[in-house]
């Protein structure tokens, strides 16, 4: 029910789908779209750095998943600039390391994997929760 549920919100964003996977892949542990909720509210609270996203905790698994959704991480990371009026600095403060503008270093790399990530789950925490709030779907909960 709640893999169906997260299949259904998949689109063309590989990002995007990529962390729909790994709640689909966890479905199994949610009785409810309550239990996933709370355990995205843990991911907004405690973050990846905490260890909670397994395939996220390495800075060879960080760095090829950067590698691989640059392209979407990079376009949200200007929307949030974009958004917020905050540089670089600002969001990040001293976690990115500014001797490596162009992400080319691990560290900068971990960083923006995480943020990519946990800047996805927090849209589709938004989405989900909305979608729960007009019951636009027909799935029981």
């Amino acid at each position: 029910m709640i893999k169906d549920f997260l299949e259904d919100l998949k689109g063309n964003n590989r990002l995007t789908n990529c962390v729909l996977d790994h709640y689909i892949d966890e479905s199994v542990d949610y009785e409810s779209t309550d239990d996933l909720l709370r355990s995205m509210e843990e991911l907004q609270q405690y973050g990846c750095v905490s260890g909670m996203i397994g395939e996220l905790i390495y800075y060879d698994d960080t760095e090829k998943f950067f590698d691989e959704y640059k392209e979407e991480i990079n376009e949200m990371l200007s929307n949030v600039i974009d958004g917020t009026g905050c540089s670089m600095e600002e969001l990040f403060g001293d976690k990115f390391d500014k001797e490596d503008p162009l992400v080319i270093d691990y560290s900068n790399k971990n960083l923006l994997a995480w943020f990519g990530f946990e800047e996805t789950v927090n849209n589709l925490y938004e989405n989900i929760r909305e979608k729960l709030r007009e019951n636009t779907y027909d799935y029981e909960y």
